[in-house]
């Protein structure tokens, strides 16, 4: 069994609804994990946002398209199990508007560490230096990050996050990084650029009050229907593994890797269109 891991760059805003009933203010929400109440992208919807995909805009058999998904639903005929296995979409990073940058990318060293995990539990081979690279922000202690986000060029001192008001300061390493520019290029692959690192209880500040967008369904120009919805801002970023066969997730990644592919709803109005990039290509 082999892995493959794709970092997933939101190029407009994205609804993966939740699809729960809410009395709220806010009629449609975005899924979360169960877990840490971060925006995710369920496994479920992912499979489906790509299997779309590939039936609708990939040159490929339906023969191939059942061996990567497996068969389709109610197909009791030729039911079958896809030969990979999708995980969810994971949370990275954040982006937040500054004064003196228009955002940053913004994560956590528990989002890091997290990260890492994974990549070690499902064996992902060839990453030993990003590895090493992540493990320079994972060091940084709660101490270091409670009177506010750090950031990792000069001229970004003390910028300011505008949604609460923090303000960042620039982070000087214990033992300097060699090359601190190859080093920044390496995590901006992962997290986009410039990034900044963030205490886990301010992190969740921004996580849990993520951007509400007002929708309206219009009749001969009357308002007939106007909702909430939330949506996780262009420039986010999410990690998913997909795991199989060589032969398989060589298939899968050759129609993907590159590939803008919409995922979650309200394609019509532009919502969703995601850069799937191999990580470990």
């Amino acid at each position: 069994m082999n892995t493959q891991v794709y970092i997933l760059r939101c190029l407009s805003n994205l609804h993966a609804g939740a699809g729960d009933s809410n009395m709220g203010v806010i009629d449609k929400e975005v899924q979360r994990d169960p877990v840490d109440k971060y925006p995710t992208i369920h496994s479920s919807s992912l499979k489906g946002a790509l299997r779309e995909y590939f039936e609708n805009h990939v040159k490929a058999s339906k023969t191939n398209i059942t061996q990567i998904f497996g068969s389709e639903a109610g197909d009791e005929t030729n039911k079958s199990s896809g030969k990979l296995f999708f995980g969810r979409g994971m949370l990275l990073s954040l982006p937040v508007r500054s004064d003196k940058f228009p955002y940053f990318n913004v994560t956590t060293p528990d989002i890091l560490k997290a990260f890492v995990e994974q990549m070690k539990l499902n064996g992902v081979k060839g990453q030993e230096n990003l590895i090493a690279n992540i493990g320079k922000l994972t060091a940084i202690s709660d101490e270091e990050l409670k009177d506010g986000p750090l950031v990792f060029r000069g001229e970004h001192d003390q910028s300011v996050l505008e949604e609460e008001n923090y303000t960042a300061k620039t982070y000087v390493f214990p033992e300097p990084i060699a090359d601190q520019k190859a080093w920044r290029e390496s995590l901006e692959t992962i997290l986009g650029g410039p990034f900044a690192l963030m205490a886990h209880s301010q992190f969740c500040n921004l996580a849990k009050d993520l951007p509400v967008i007002a929708r309206n369904h219009l009749e001969d120009g009357q308002s007939k229907n106007l909702w909430y919805e939330e949506i996780v801002p262009r420039e986010a970023r999410f990690a998913t593994f997909i795991q199989g066969e060589e032969l398989h997730l060589k298939m899968f990644s050759d129609h993907t890797n590159g590939k803008i592919i919409q995922v979650g709803a309200n394609a019509t109005v532009g919502y969703g269109q995601t850069l799937f990039t191999l990580l470990n290509a």
